[in-house]
């Protein structure tokens, strides 16, 4: 089973190649698999951070929901560094700090913030 950890909003189509051991390959029929994201708007700040502490503002309209947050920092393989549940209620003035306490390699990442089976996601760099 594969997880695509970088999945786009909207309608994403997969195919599987299989390569035989003599080097043929052949393709599988296309696949469509909608995606539904959550509605929240996703801005991060600083991006670029120095240190992998991120500042992550929330709409009001992303709090009125009482269901848990999840956030992730995963790496472009799909590795997870970072991980807590946030609970709406907690969430003071719109905004969460997230801390790793410069734990996390330099690099390229994604945050993802999921909700229920649906998630939001943008793109976030530690230097």
């Amino acid at each position: 089973m594969f997880t695509d950890e970088n999945v786009i909003e909207g309608i994403a189509y997969y195919r599987l190649k299989q390569v035989d051991f003599n080097g043929r390959f052949a393709y599988s029929t296309i696949k469509s698999v909608e995606n539904e994201m959550i509605e929240i708007a996703l801005n991060v700040f600083p991006n670029p951070s120095e240190n992998g502490n991120f500042n992550i503002h929330f709409s009001e309209n992303d709090l009125k929901n009482e269901e848990p947050l999840t956030i992730q920092l995963v790496d472009l393989a799909g590795k997870i560094f970072h991980s807590e549940e946030l609970l709406p209620d907690k969430i003071s003035n719109h905004h969460h700090e997230m801390n790793t306490f410069g734990s996390i390699p330099k690099g390229v990442y994604y945050l993802i913030i999921h909700r229920n089976n649906r998630k939001k996601s943008t793109k976030v760099i530690i230097q």
